[in-house]
């Protein structure tokens, strides 16, 4: 299972630094290449579309039948993982000791962990919606000696990644890093 772990790690923070240009993702878990809302929403449009035509199945026999046997509740459990890892993370991070927590919590869970609101796995969402719904964002514009150096930052391993033929990495201060590059076509 993989989650958007970008966004999700950034929910433990007290506080995220964005560029206006910048955007979160939803916390929608996958298995495989499959998103996990987006398999559970199809088995409620077939559960619902036969239940309404059962000569519909013959329909969906095929469509269902690309799934392996437990899929569905993998896909419920990945999902709720999500939710549970979202909800303790905002608690304990951004919106530790905040007032009306939960209800503030309820709301960022709804945007980032609701595929009937995101609709894409590759949804943008704005610093501003984002901040909107109740997370801590602080624009880098508006402290013109953290934006040129966090451009500067950027830029630099921007450059380094293309030159290096890598598509992501993650290092820290101690020299320890994660590079990968992007699948080579078959």
């Amino acid at each position: 299972m993989a989650m958007s772990c970008g966004t999700l790690l950034a929910m433990a923070c007290r506080k995220i630094y964005m560029g206006k240009h910048s955007c979160l993702g939803p916390i929608d878990p996958a298995l495989g290449t499959y998103r996990a809302d987006a398999v559970i929403e199809e088995f409620d449009k077939a559960r619902k579309d036969i239940a309404s035509n059962p000569n519909l199945a013959l329909l969906w026999q095929p469509i269902l039948a690309k799934y392996p046997m437990t899929f569905l509740g993998e896909c419920e459990k990945a999902k709720q993982a999500a939710e549970i890892v979202a909800r303790k993370w905002l608690s304990e991070g951004m919106l530790a000791g905040v007032p009306e927590q939960k209800k503030k919590i309820d709301e960022i869970v709804s945007v980032f962990a609701n595929h009937k609101n995101s609709k894409m796995h590759d949804r943008h969402i704005s610093p501003f919606e984002a901040r909107s719904v109740g997370m801590e964002i602080q624009l880098i514009e508006e402290d013109p000696i953290l934006q040129d150096k966090v451009m500067s930052v950027y830029h630099a391993a921007d450059n380094y990644c293309r030159s290096e033929g890598y598509s992501r990495f993650i290092s820290n201060a101690n020299g320890i890093g994660l590079f990968a590059r992007p699948p080579k076509d078959k």
